[in-house]
């Protein structure tokens, strides 16, 4: 969801968190669905499988996308700077999410669909 400088912050996306999530639903319910890519809830500090659990049944699309929090970057820069300087893009299974969960998840939600690295 970081883009460039002159979109910052979160770029063009509104649908970032569990509040919103949940108001776009009700919107529009089954008309709409998400892309799913924990590693965005990673540097969000966004509870995956309890969101998995909440929004499993939305779900059209998975990113296996993983992500480390550097915990000295986190100090120097503070949760205000959402996450330069601290958050580090990384292969799934290298980073802190822990897949055997998210995809226990998934498959306890009835997700069927594509999980693209």
């Amino acid at each position: 969801m970081i883009f460039s400088y002159d979109e910052w912050p979160g770029g063009h996306n509104i649908a970032y968190s569990p509040y919103v999530w949940r108001r776009i639903l009700e919107a529009w319910g089954g008309d709409v669905g998400m892309n799913f890519d924990p590693s965005h809830l990673v540097w969000q500090m966004i509870d995956k499988e309890r969101f998995i659990r909440e929004f499993g049944a939305s779900m059209l699309h998975v990113h296996a996308k993983d992500l480390m929090i550097d915990h000295d970057g986190l100090y120097e820069r503070g949760i205000l700077s959402a996450g330069i300087g601290w958050q580090v893009p990384r292969m799934p299974g290298l980073g802190d999410i822990d897949w055997s969960r998210i995809f226990s998840g998934l498959y306890r939600a009835g997700y069927d669909g594509p999980v693209i690295i």
